[in-house]
């Protein structure tokens, strides 16, 4: 009886110690990682302009979107981009924050955009619609 329960307390212990780890990943690589440094900071954000081949599709000033657009590019999933080779779309977003922030677009689709700031490959959950003409 008592190496059953011994058995069993192993388990239990061994499944914790997996769900933890997979918790890990799961919430290190996802978009509400608020422990990642800010990139940029969300406090000095004035507005953030979207950018379409030299013309301005759209402005953002209102403060609730611009720090969940912002939130969004500090949380998310980061990877170094120095050797990565992208398409250029034309596409880019400027921050004015206590300096200007220019963040490429290299990648959208309804549900993301990826994005390309400081070497740093940012796979967000930003929503295409942000992107397209007001």
């Amino acid at each position: 009886m008592n190496k059953m329960r011994r058995n069993i307390f192993a388990v239990v212990i061994l499944l914790l110690i997996v769900s933890i780890t997979i918790f890990s990943f799961s919430f290190l690589n996802s978009c509400s990682n608020f422990l990642k440094s800010d990139l940029i900071p969300v406090k000095e954000a004035e507005s953030i302009e979207v950018v379409n081949n030299g013309t301005t599709v759209s402005t953002l000033t209102n403060e609730t979107e611009i720090k969940d657009v912002l939130t969004d590019i500090n949380q998310c999933n980061r990877k170094n981009a120095v050797v990565m080779s992208f398409e250029d779309t034309g596409i880019s977003m400027i921050v004015q924050a206590d300096k200007e922030y220019k963040i490429a677009v290299v990648g959208q689709n309804e549900d993301e955009v990826s994005l390309l700031l400081d070497d740093n490959l940012i796979e967000t959950s930003i929503k295409q619609d942000l992107l397209e003409p007001e």
